[in-house]
């Protein structure tokens, strides 16, 4: 997998039965990386090309083409590592706490408490530039 060609999709599916739905839209885009949040039970065992890659983070679903390494994770987020043809990167999503039922303050706090989780693991393992 090659760095600079790889295709991402994050979406929260608030639990609605969409496989199939995604199984055309990771065709259609070559989605190499698939990223769901609010999944709720019954994922598929691969959706295309992609298969679910095993994590501790009950909030985000990892499909990938390749495998996407956990590094780090809590409840509501995973970083994982992905090897590229260009070296080791970094891949991080979140499902945060909701306005509608957490705090301005827990939810800052939560948001820098990943923010500072994803510092510390590019200074250990000495990445440099980000991608957004």
């Amino acid at each position: 997998m090659a760095a600079e060609r790889l295709t991402f999709l994050f979406w929260n599916i608030q639990r609605k039965p969409l496989a199939g739905l995604l199984e055309a839209i990771v065709g259609h885009h070559g989605v190499d990386i698939l990223l769901l949040a609010e999944t709720g039970d019954g994922l598929p065992s691969r959706l295309g090309d992609l298969v679910p890659r095993v994590g501790r983070c009950p909030r985000v679903a990892v499909y990938a083409r390749e495998a996407a390494r956990p590094i780090r994770e809590s409840e509501r987020w995973t970083i994982r590592a992905l090897e590229t043809g260009d070296g080791e990167l970094l891949l991080a999503a979140a499902h945060l706490p909701s306005r509608l039922r957490f705090s301005a303050e827990s939810q800052d706090m939560e948001v820098l408490r990943f923010a500072r989780e994803i510092r510390d693991l590019e200074q250990e393992r000495g990445h440099t530039a980000d991608l957004w």
